[in-house]
C-alpha cells in the first residue's frame, strides 16, 4: 500500500495564518498552493504552473513586485525568523501597503465591465463575492501578505536546496565527502532514483490531443543504447543534466548563447535517448507519458530558440510563422492533463516531475518556478504577438 502524507488544510479565506500555520507551511507540512491565493483574490490565471500566470497588465505587474519584495524578505529574514515576521509583522508592513495603494484601484477598483482580468463570483469555491477597492481594502490585504510571505518562503526552500545540490556537486568534482567516498553516494543516489517509482498505470483525460509516445524521442538516424546505465556513471550523468538544465534556463537567451542552448537541449534529449533501456526500467508504465512530454517540451524550447535568431529581426513574416507555431504548440501543451495515482497534473508538474526523476538526488534545487520561468517566456512572445486592439 502506498504511503499515504497528509497536510494541514489552510484557514478559511481571510484569516490570518497563526504561528502554527506558518510554521506547517515552512516546513512543507501544509498545503496552501499559490492557485488558491489568487482565487481568494478573484484572479484569473492562464496556468498555474508558471512564476507569473496572468495576462499583461496590472495583475502581472502585481505579481513581478511581488516576488521582487519577498526576494528582499528572504535576504532579510533567511531562516525561521520569517515565520515571526509574517505573524508579529516587520519593516516590510509599509511596503505591503504601497502594493495595495498602487494596485488596488486598478486591479479591484472600476466598474464590472472594466475587471475582465478578474473571474465572476461563484466561479470558485474560495470566490463567492465580489471583491471592491477600497470597501474590502483589509481583506486584499490579508491575502496579499501571505502571498509575499509564501513567495518568500518558497525562495528560502529554492536557496536551501541550491545549496544542497552546489554541495553534492562540489563533492562529486572532489571525487568524496568527508564522510563517505564518492563510488558509496553514487550508489545511494541510484538507489532511491529507482525506488521512486510510479508503478500504477497512467491515463489521460479525454481533451488530450492524440500523440505517438515512446516514438517521437528517437529519431530512426539516433538509436539509443540498449544497456541499462551502470550506478558508477549514473551520479556523473545527473550532475551533467543538473548543470545543463540550469544553466538553459538562467543563461540569456541572447545570442550568441543561442548556439549553447540549442546544444542543451540536443545534450538533454541525447541523454534520454541514449538510455532508454535504463528510463523505461525504471520509469515502467509512466515512461510513455514521461516520453510524450519530454518530446512535447523540447519542440517547444527549440521553437522559442529559433524564434529568437536575431536572423529573423530582417525576415518578420517567418517570424510570424515561428509565432503562430508557438501559439499552438503551447495551447496543446496546456490543455493536456495527467493523471499519476489519481492526481491530476499538468503539462509543466509532468515535466518537472521528470526532470527530477532523471536528475535523482541532483534535483534538489529544482522547483516548478525554474521551468515556470521557460513557461513565462513563451507566453511573452505569444502576447506580443496578439492584437490588443482588434
Amino acid at each position: 500500500m502506498p504511503k499515504q502524507h497528509y497536510k494541514t488544510p489552510p484557514p478559511p479565506p481571510g484569516e490570518v495564518w497563526d504561528e502554527a500555520f506558518w510554521r506547517a507551511y515552512r516546513s512543507a507540512k501544509a498545503l496552501a498552493p499559490f492557485s488558491r491565493i489568487y482565487e481568494c483574490l478573484g484572479l484569473k490565471f492562464v496556468n498555474k504552473n508558471v512564476l507569473h500566470p496572468f495576462n499583461p497588465g496590472a495583475v502581472v505587474q502585481l505579481s513581478v513586485d511581488i516576488y521582487a519584495l519577498a526576494s528582499r524578505v528572504c535576504s532579510v529574514f533567511p531562516g525561521p525568523e520569517v515565520v515571526q515576521a509574517a505573524v508579529s509583522g516587520c519593516e516590510f508592513d509599509k511596503d505591503i501597503d504601497a502594493l495595495l495603494e498602487k494596485y488596488g484601484e486598478r486591479i479591484w477598483g472600476g466598474k464590472r465591465e472594466e475587471r475582465g482580468h478578474l473571474i465572476s463570483p461563484g466561479a470558485g469555491e474560495l470566490y463567492t463575492e465580489d471583491i471592491n477597492w477600497p470597501q474590502d481594502k483589509a481583506r486584499i490585504r490579508v491575502f496579499v501578505h501571505q502571498w509575499v510571505f509564501m513567495r518568500a518562503v518558497k525562495k528560502q526552500h529554492y536557496i536551501v536546496c541550491k545549496q544542497t545540490r552546489d554541495g553534492k556537486k562540489a563533492a562529486l568534482r572532489g571525487g568524496a565527502t568527508d564522510t563517505e567516498p564518492a563510488l558509496s553516494k553514487s550508489k545511494k543516489v541510484s538507489g532511491r532514483h529507482s525506488q521512486d517509482q510510479n508503478t500504477r498505470p497512467t491515463t489521460l483525460t479525454a481533451n488530450q490531443t492524440s500523440r505517438t509516445p515512446a516514438t517521437t524521442a528517437h529519431p530512426p538516424t539516433s538509436a539509443p543504447s540498449h544497456s541499462t546505465s551502470n550506478p558508477d556513471s549514473l551520479s556523473a550523468r545527473q550532475a551533467k543534466l543538473a548543470d545543463t538544465l540550469t544553466k538553459y534556463i538562467y543563461e540569456p537567451q541572447t545570442h550568441p548563447n543561442l548556439h549553447d542552448k540549442f546544444a542543451a537541449l540536443k545534450d538533454i534529449y541525447l541523454e534520454w535517448a541514449n538510455h532508454a533501456v535504463y528510463y523505461r526500467t525504471t520509469m515502467h508504465a509512466d515512461y510513455n507519458t514521461f516520453d510524450a512530454v519530454l518530446t512535447a517540451w523540447l519542440d517547444i524550447q527549440r521553437t522559442l530558440l529559433a524564434w529568437s535568431h536575431p536572423a529573423h529581426d530582417t525576415q518578420p513574416d517567418k517570424r510570424t510563422v515561428l509565432e503562430k507555431k508557438l501559439s499552438e504548440m503551447y495551447t496543446e501543451w496546456t490543455s493536456v492533463t495527467y493523471y499519476f495515482d489519481e492526481e491530476p497534473m499538468a503539462s509543466g508538474e509532468v515535466a518537472v516531475r521528470l526532470f527530477k526523476r532523471m536528475m535523482g538526488g541532483e534535483a534538489a534545487g529544482l522547483w516548478e518556478e525554474d521551468l515556470g520561468v521557460l513557461d513565462r517566456r513563451v507566453e511573452i512572445v505569444i502576447w506580443s504577438s496578439w492584437d490588443w486592439d482588434g
